[in-house]
């Protein structure tokens, strides 16, 4: 996906082409045609040179849902920015209060019903330094009033029916004059071009009491392309590959975001015969997304707690199988705390069975042994084990799998290799030691309950410490740490 830059090194245009030659997918929009360093725009036009037949691209926006008598956009939830246009910045959080500058021109969209007039109420905030610069506040091309006041400060503007102009989506603009916090305030480092600090927008049916915890128009914005032109006029093929060009400037930036994530999550309808990616993030919260073979990781970059549900039809795992695994469930709700990290786990996580010996179910006439030098180090901790004896224990694996043994059984010092059968059957010894244990080999377990054993060897006692079944690959064996008498 390409978003901006329109230089690039020739080795690296040369890797993208045969990168699409050999099946891949190509998107990109109209920011300018990219070129070499030395000036060369042959390989724009061999890729996306359709690019000046196409008619320009359009976007309708509707706002789906009912519009409440009156709803609330506060700039820390993740949701309103999807009812953002033009030029915003991210959301920062001071005194608890989440507020986003704008910059020369920031545009937001309002459901209301157009046969009703409303109070537009709007909580921002201006450093005295610049409370003298412009800032228009217009609803569909018209002035309502202006932001002009230093300080935190609450306006009221009444948008008579002539100001929604029949429209049921009407464009909020703060149009300003910007300056740069660093030049005009005394010891500010801020050095982007800022306009007003806005904390929050409301929209109030008139003659209805505003509400302070007024929430979110409960619909969407749902913006529309039109579909044929995508699959037919936008793509092309290129060798085994696609090249997706969306005619539209930055201006239209939602719109090209849209066309991404239909060549993401229907890239079949374009294609036939490939893929859909599994639509882990289809959501525009501000939270990213990273699949891995066994879990979907997310993290939340924002000063503010995320809440979102994620599911993912069977269907679309069954696509993937045997590259992603597949999870009993389809439907998850995660809580991100702010600046943090949480996952989905498509796998069962990793298992590990601890079998302490002197614990084993069936001990005979053996007794336990307190050695400190077995696991965990007081009381009982161990079975003396005769040559040839045997104990067993009755486990239950609530996950199936392939699980890999490491015993600790000892002779003086030494670590002693056992016999170990599962459910009567001997495990195929491997005996190679891994930390202060034997791996003795791996065991393929059904869900379910089973029998462990260890037997020592002819001619061999030993002292059985514990027993460790992992299905966790990324372990190489254990240890523990030995208790000594204290030092006085």
């Amino acid at each position: 996906v390409l978003w901006e830059g329109t230089l690039a090194d020739a080795a690296t245009l040369d890797k993208i082409r045969a990168w699409v030659n050999d099946g891949g997918v190509l998107l990109a929009y109209d920011f300018g045609k990219v070129t070499t360093f030395e000036g060369d725009t042959s390989w724009f036009s061999e890729m996306f040179g359709y690019v000046q037949q196409l008619a320009r691209a359009k976007v309708t926006e509707r706002y789906a849902g009912l519009v409440p008598a009156q709803y609330r956009l506060g700039m820390g939830q993740p949701e309103t920015a999807d009812y953002l246009g033009g030029d915003w910045y991210d959301p920062e959080t001071e005194n608890g209060a989440a507020r986003r500058w704008t910059g020369a021109n920031a545009t937001v969209r309002l459901p209301v019903d157009p046969d009703k007039a409303y109070t537009l109420i709007i909580r921002a905030s201006l450093p005295k330094e610049a409370a003298a610069l412009n800032r228009r506040v217009l609803v569909n091309g018209r002035q309502v009033g202006a932001l002009d006041a230093p300080g935190d400060v609450t306006y009221r503007f009444p948008l008579a029916l002539d100001a929604l102009d029949g429209q049921p989506l009407a464009t909020l603009a703060f149009q300003s004059d910007t300056f740069q916090p660093s030049k005009l305030i005394a010891g500010a480092l801020d050095a982007r071009q800022v306009g007003a600090r806005i904390e929050e927008i409301r929209v109030v049916e008139q003659e209805t009491a505003a509400l302070g915890d007024s929430a979110l128009p409960p619909g969407a914005i749902r913006r529309e392309l039109d579909l044929g032109r995508l699959n037919t006029d936008w793509t092309r093929r290129y060798g085994k590959g696609l090249t997706v060009y969306f005619p539209a400037t930055r201006a239209l930036l939602k719109g090209y975001v849209e066309v991404v994530r239909r060549a993401m999550y229907n890239l079949s309808q374009m294609d036939a015969g490939r893929r859909n990616a599994l639509p882990i993030d289809n959501a525009f919260d501000g939270v990213y997304a990273t699949l891995f073979t066994d879990k979907i990781l997310y993290y939340n970059p924002k000063d503010i707690p995320v809440t979102k549900t994620v599911t993912i039809p069977a269907s679309a795992f069954a696509q993937w199988r045997g590259e992603v695994a597949i999870p009993a469930e389809t439907t998850w709700k995660l809580t991100l705390e702010p600046h943090s990290l949480a996952a989905i786990n498509l796998a069962p996580p990793p298992q590990e069975l601890l079998f302490e010996c002197e614990k084993f179910t069936d001990l005979g006439l053996l007794k336990p042994l307190a050695r400190a030098d077995c696991s965990p180090g007081r009381g009982p901790t161990c079975v003396r084990l005769n040559p040839g004896a045997s104990i067993a224990t009755r486990f239950v694996a609530e996950t199936a799998g392939r699980y890999a043994v490491y015993v600790r059984c000892v002779r003086g010092d030494r670590l002693e290799p056992l016999d170990v059968l599962f459910d009567g059957q001997p495990l195929a010894p491997l005996n190679a030691k891994a930390g202060q244990t034997l791996l003795s080999g791996t065991v393929a377990l059904a869900r379910g309950a089973h029998t462990l054993t260890l037997r020592a060897r002819p001619g061999r006692d030993a002292r059985a410490d514990f027993v460790l079944l992992a299905n966790d690959p990324t372990i190489a064996g254990y240890a523990f740490a030995l208790r000594t008498p204290a030092v006085e």
